[in-house]
């Protein structure tokens, strides 16, 4: 059993619905969902003994939690959000060659790239605040709640709020993203940056129409996964959650 992120007519449903066929895929809404989900299902094991992994958006989640969450078979993806999967260069790559331009990968590549890191440092202090805003929410989570009386409660809160340094997160996080982008670091940023807004404008450098109701960079790469020589495009992607791909039960 898989348990995702989205319902049935979800992105997610459908691209680990092909790429993990050992997997009976269950999508189940949102974050909190997917592993409320989860830890009912875990708590019946004796009862159905089925084996239960979990894929979620790795969001802003610290590589110290993605291990963390992994030794719980909860698997974040290598990129921010699902829509990043498309932005992957091997995925790109794969387009360019079925659309029968392989001699303009690179430069198609190449613009892609330049599209996110431009987006990615003209939107970087909505970014940087939002990991910030991020770690601190982290916080929140190691209040003492089980401490007793009013003035144990105020020393618990007073404790949790002293142990934010606001100022110095700012700072570490602005100079990560920054590195990000002076070094090109395009799969640090795919990992990162989080803009759905972006795919129409990569549709459009591979020379697709797109309008408000759809994308047909996704659309295109959805009939690469549902066709006969889709086996590029799905090792392609398959590379964001490796440690599923030959797991079988």
């Amino acid at each position: 059993m898989l348990f995702v992120e989205g319902d049935r007519n979800s992105l997610e449903y459908f691209l680990y619905s092909h790429l993990f066929k050992n997997f009976t895929v269950t999508p189940c809404g949102g974050y909190e969902q997917v592993i409320h989900s989860t830890c009912s299902f875990l708590k019946l094991k004796n009862l159905h003994n089925i084996e239960c992994k979990v894929i979620i958006d790795r969001d802003f989640r610290t590589d110290e939690q993605v291990q963390y969450l992994k030794q719980r078979d909860i698997f974040c993806l290598d990129v921010s959000e699902i829509e990043n999967l498309f932005f992957l260069e091997d995925v790109l790559r794969t387009v360019a060659i079925d659309l029968n331009r392989p001699e303009d990968a690179n430069s198609l590549v190449e613009q892609t790239q330049k599209l996110v890191f431009t987006h990615m440092e003209r939107e970087k202090e909505r970014l940087v605040s939002a990991i910030v805003a991020a770690r601190i929410e982290e916080n929140f989570l190691r209040f003492n709640a089980k401490a007793l009386g009013e003035s144990q409660l105020v020393k618990a809160l007073n404790d949790m709020v002293s142990s934010i340094d606001i100022p110095s997160l700012y700072v570490e996080t602005n100079n990560l993203v920054d590195s990000i982008i002076v070094k090109h670091n395009y799969p640090a940023a795919l990992r990162l940056y989080n803009n759905k807004g972006l795919l129409p404008q990569a549709s459009s450098i591979f020379g697709f129409k797109t309008n408000k109701d759809s994308n047909e960079l996704i659309n295109y790469i959805k009939r690469l996964v549902k066709s006969k020589k889709n086996e590029m495009i799905i090792k392609a992607l398959k590379k964001s959650v490796s440690e599923l791909a030959d797991l079988t039960f």
